[in-house]
């Protein structure tokens, strides 16, 4: 009595070691994972593949060293004590049964870029012209400017991810009975709340979580040595540039710069040249060269004109944010 005693005691610290060391380590596959993602990695796919395959056999592993514990021990109990001790190593291994696979629509690159980011894109039935490379076979229904509604209705999707410019071109679409949520980015930490919707309503919480945690760390990592006032041009005629509640100010200001429009509340607010050479920026940042050859006909401040990674990564709120980040805080 006293040896089967002792071998359930082994048994359970057994299992409570092996179950916390492949959490630990699927921890750090996903961590990975998530990097990789931000970073572009091209191995992407084959590292999510990996990730799962880990998984995987590892709670095979589990479930032989139980079954081979339980005929060592001949447990008459057996019966009662399988279930409850495989359920709790699922739990360990966040390993979830959904009730229904949920199918959704995204209808904007930015929220195309969360859904993948967060391994969410089984279920992703089809969106707009983004990233054919990762997007694959997913049928294309648009681009961000135009939707085809009657396309969209014939993948009968249980949720559409949209813009909230979009509104007035799909919100009818409720009446099918179709739940359509819209966002809108004004600041990075919109970007984190997005995410965080998403990956709710995708069944994928904890690996929104720590997106956003890897996120909001690689943000940090990086700020100007010496703060510079710059100007973002949006458009050269009539001038245009970010305003206080622009996602590009939060950008420069994370950044460690100033934005000389810091003070104006419109979003992207039409400003003229006498006000931008009375406010002498260290810095202004450009779209191209034709912007830059028009303006430096007024203004003797330093010109940097936006390579497409960066320019990608700035006009497209999303998981690439860090990327913008680390863009303005090198200036």
């Amino acid at each position: 009595m006293f040896l089967i005693t002792q071998k359930k005691h082994l048994l359970k610290n057994m299992v409570v070691v092996g179950c916390k060391l492949i959490n630990y380590l699927t921890y750090s596959f996903r961590k990975f994972y998530h990097s990789a993602y931000v970073c572009h990695c091209e191995d992407f796919e084959e590292i999510r593949g990996n990730l799962t395959r880990f998984r995987l056999l590892s709670s095979d592993l589990i479930v032989k060293i139980l079954r081979l514990h339980f005929v060592s021990l001949r447990m008459t109990t057996s019966g009662l004590l399988r279930p409850l001790l495989l359920f709790l190593i699922m739990l360990s291994l966040n390993i979830t049964v959904e009730a229904k696979d949920v199918k959704y629509i995204s209808l904007a690159p930015s929220l195309t870029e969360m859904v993948y980011s967060i391994n969410a894109q089984d279920n992703l039935i089809a969106g707009v012209a983004w990233n054919r490379k990762l997007m694959k076979n997913k049928p294309v229904i648009g681009d961000a400017f135009f939707v085809n509604n009657e396309a969209l209705v014939k993948y009968h999707p249980d949720i559409i991810f949209a813009l909230e410019y979009q509104k007035t071109v799909i919100d009818g679409l409720k009446s099918t009975g179709i739940k359509i949520h819209y966002f809108s980015f004004k600041s990075i930490n919109d970007i984190f709340n997005s995410i965080k919707t998403i990956s709710n309503l995708t069944n994928h919480s904890k690996n929104g979580d720590l997106l956003i945690l890897t996120l909001k760390r690689d943000i940090n990592k990086y700020k100007a040595k010496s703060p510079k006032r710059i100007l973002f041009v949006v458009q050269a005629e009539p001038l245009i540039s970010a305003g206080k509640n622009s996602f590009i100010n939060d950008i420069i200001k994370q950044s460690g710069h100033i934005n000389i429009l810091d003070n104006m509340n419109n979003d992207y607010p039409r400003i003229n040249l006498e006000y931008v050479i009375k406010q002498n920026p260290d810095l202004i940042v450009v779209w191209d060269k034709q912007t830059k050859d028009y303006l430096k006909k007024f203004l003797r401040s330093k010109f940097v004109i936006l390579e497409p990674a960066d320019s990608d990564c700035i006009n497209r709120p999303g998981p690439g944010v860090v990327n913008a980040v680390k863009f303005f805080a090198n200036l």
